[in-house]
């Protein structure tokens, strides 16, 4: 959800740097999506947004899920993308479906599969390596916020990223890429 972005993004601002956060198909404001989506899919939504701004390059921060797409939209329109900055750029070596699973599995849910609100301190007991530091009340809002717009579609996100071999497309890359492990940017 581009509400976890906003805190990078004023950050960003004061620096004098321009910055756009979209939310995928499926997620955030976006429109729900009926079939399973890729990460090639996510690029070609992220490309026709740029496109639509009439931007000519661009570098891209993506965050998880983010970070794939951010890798797919480097391969598949080269010319656009100057460099990339992949934050928790998940890789599964094989192993998605535990992966997946424990992903699941800290992200409580109700007997229909909507993710249920999580306060600061059972985030921090579920998933400490995916929380701030320092967690403010403001991050736990947005990140409550996120999981209520994402709904059940998260997994769409989750499946398109199992099917994702990020290490064999970050080999494609040809632009500046720098990848950041932990949360701490928040």
């Amino acid at each position: 959800s581009s509400a976890m972005m906003t805190e990078l993004m004023a950050e960003l601002a004061t620096r004098g740097v321009p910055s756009v956060a979209i939310d995928y198909p499926s997620h955030g404001h976006s429109d729900h999506l009926r079939t399973q989506p890729s990460i090639a899919d996510y690029a070609s939504a992220a490309a026709e947004v740029v496109k639509s701004l009439a931007l000519e390059t661009i570098g891209v921060v993506g965050e998880a899920v983010g970070a794939a797409v951010a890798i797919e939209l480097a391969c598949s329109h080269p010319a656009l993308v100057t460099k990339i900055i992949l934050v928790n750029v998940p890789f599964f070596d094989g192993k998605a479906t535990k992966d997946i699973a424990d992903i699941v599995s800290v992200r409580p849910t109700d007997a229909t599969g909507w993710l249920l609100p999580v306060t600061i301190q059972s985030r921090l007991e579920s998933d400490p390596e995916h929380s701030p530091v320092k967690p403010t009340q403001s991050w736990i809002d947005r990140l409550n916020t996120a999981y209520a717009e994402a709904g059940r579609s998260r997994m769409q996100a989750l499946t398109a990223l199992k099917q994702f071999d990020v290490l064999a497309r970050l080999k494609e890359v040809t632009c500046p890429v720098q990848v950041v492990y932990g949360e701490l940017f928040l």
